[in-house]
């Protein structure tokens, strides 16, 4: 999602990344990111370097352009995806882009996803539709009560 809104931000009135891999330079050098060279490719490799820049979402920051708000999803213990993805990101378009909307949503204490607490989860997906809602609009209906 974050490289077609890098690459078309005209087609989205807000974005919302979950736990996003945004530099595909670096990513072998954290955690789990070595394990994903099969898939990814290898950065140390020219050939795959020059493909993993074109859409690496940290390296086309375009300057001046003005991205849709962007919520970036991230957990302070996630050993898979490490949250320097998502404060990289954040930091390098607010320098960049600065007339972007750009905040980082960190949930504290949990990690990749399962096994988080379910009142935690409840909290940051109400986190997420408040900010899809202010951003493109609301109000949200209230779903019809289903008895049965």
């Amino acid at each position: 999602m974050l490289t077609a809104m890098l690459q078309n931000p005209q087609l989205y009135g807000a974005v919302v990344a979950g736990v996003p891999v945004a530099d595909m330079l670096r990513f072998p050098m954290h955690t789990f990111g070595l394990s994903w060279k099969p898939e990814y490719g290898d950065p140390d490799r020219p050939a795959d370097f020059a493909w993993l820049k074109a859409y690496s979402p940290l390296h086309n920051v375009m300057p001046g352009v003005r991205y849709p708000p962007l919520l970036i999803l991230t957990a302070d213990n996630d050993q898979r995806v490490v949250p320097a993805h998502a404060y990289k990101l954040a930091a390098t378009l607010r320098e960049i882009s600065p007339a972007s909307e750009v905040f980082v949503r960190t949930r504290r204490g949990a990690g990749h996803g399962a096994g988080n607490a379910y009142s935690k989860s409840l909290e940051f997906q109400a986190d997420v539709v408040a900010f899809l809602a202010t951003r493109l609009g609301g109000p949200i209906e209230e779903l019809p009560r289903i008895d049965g």
